[in-house]
């Protein structure tokens, strides 16, 4: 029934939010009775119809499955009452708890290549199968990590809450990293569901903390980055983003990017995703609107580097100094680098080769290009770099 699936997508991590605080901090418990719950929901609300409240059905049954669940293991009658009591409230009259099971994902106790597939689940629902397939893992490796994670939250007895203020912005980065994580991951696999999951992840996260700049940075960063997805590729070839056919830009996102990012900036809070979401609204006034806002993307990139240093950032700083005109400039940021680490990134072989390519270098150009071509499993990104190929040097 489709009233079921709007409200697993809706409410799914609501509801295990709800049902893993009541149940003593125990997620694979509350996801567990949930499964039921939506299990007993498709076969009897076709037949009795839906309740005038799908959250307090679910909440009800999903109890019950818990309370069951209990008495088959012989807990005693006071541990059942206080389970009852605390399950007793209807869905309506608890607070939203979905933020606070993202930072329980995200606790330091638990180890960090788990925590976004483990936001993936708990609070999206995806299902194991899609997270291994996004993140290149097989489904039984994942299912074993995700059940000792939770096996961790409940041992451990990791407080289900939102951290204090002092502690806020160091774990809400955590947050933001794992949704970025997924979001990143889809755009490289070409997962749109999963892309489209870590907006709405984002976006609950922005409403959640309104007040915290950095949600609506990243939330403006993604959307400027999807504006362009029609733009993206050609007849299965990847296109850069210079070369990119304005007008398949999505207008919409861009134009809510851009609020988000204006109501970021009004907290007088910088940060790195604020700082890159910037960079995506400067290189929009440049090739949709015209401007030359060439000093002020670099401006930014090196506000970026200098506050928030990671390998990516170096090497979109290389790149953009390459595109404006700068190849020697270009050169000096990738010399900086600490070339063994970087033998394995990719970007790296393909501003190598580009700069090469600037000198007149075509054989290192070349083999910077292979490099690159052999570090992608992307098609696309294939097609596109063996078209940047020169044609091999006579001998």
């Amino acid at each position: 029934m489709e009233i079921i699936d709007q409200t697993a997508r809706a409410s799914y991590g609501k509801l295990v939010a709800i049902l893993t605080k009541s149940s003593g901090r125990d997620v694979a418990l509350a996801e567990d009775a949930l499964s039921e719950a939506f299990l007993k929901a498709l076969s009897t609300w076709p037949d009795s119809g839906v309740p005038s409240s799908p959250e307090a059905w679910l909440i009800r049954t999903a109890r019950n499955a818990i309370v069951d669940r209990f008495r088959h293991v012989q807990v005693t009658q006071v541990s059942i009452e206080l389970l009852l009591d605390r399950l007793e409230t209807r869905p309506q009259e608890y607070p939203d708890q979905r933020m606070a099971l993202m930072f329980v994902c995200c606790h330091p106790a638990i180890s960090s290549e788990i925590r976004t597939p483990l936001i993936l689940q708990t609070v999206l629902g995806l299902r194991v199968e899609q997270i291994a397939s996004a993140f290149l893992v097989s489904p039984s490796a994942l299912e074993k990590r995700l059940v000792r994670a939770k096996r961790k939250i409940k041992e451990a007895g990791i407080p289900f809450e939102i951290p204090s203020a002092s502690e806020l912005p160091e774990r809400l980065e955590d947050v933001l990293q794992a949704i970025y994580a997924a979001y990143g991951t889809s755009w490289h696999e070409r997962t749109e569901a999963l892309e489209d999951e870590a907006i709405f992840l984002l976006r609950l996260v922005s409403s959640l903390l309104p007040q915290e700049p950095e949600g609506k940075g990243l939330l403006a960063l993604m959307l400027f980055c999807s504006s362009r997805k029609h733009a993206r590729s050609n007849e299965g070839c990847f296109v850069p983003l210079d070369a990119q056919d304005v007008n398949l830009w999505n207008l919409e996102f861009i134009a809510e990017a851009e609020k988000l990012l204006s109501e970021a900036s009004s907290h007088q809070r910088p940060g790195r995703f604020q700082l890159e979401a910037a960079i995506q609204s400067a290189q929009v006034a440049r090739l949709y609107q015209g401007v030359d806002t060439r000093a002020e993307i670099l401006a930014l990139y090196r506000g970026l580097v200098s506050s928030s240093p990671s390998v990516g950032a170096w090497i979109s700083y290389g790149s953009a100094v390459l595109t404006f005109g700068d190849p020697a400039e270009a050169k000096k940021i990738i010399d900086s680098l600490d070339q063994e680490s970087l033998l394995s990134y990719q970007p790296f072989w393909v501003l190598k080769a580009e700069i090469s390519f600037a000198f007149g270098d075509q054989e290192n150009g070349r083999e910077g290009l292979m490099r690159a071509i052999g570090l992608t499993a992307d098609v696309s990104v294939k097609k596109f770099l063996s078209s940047r190929l020169p044609a091999p040097a006579q001998g």
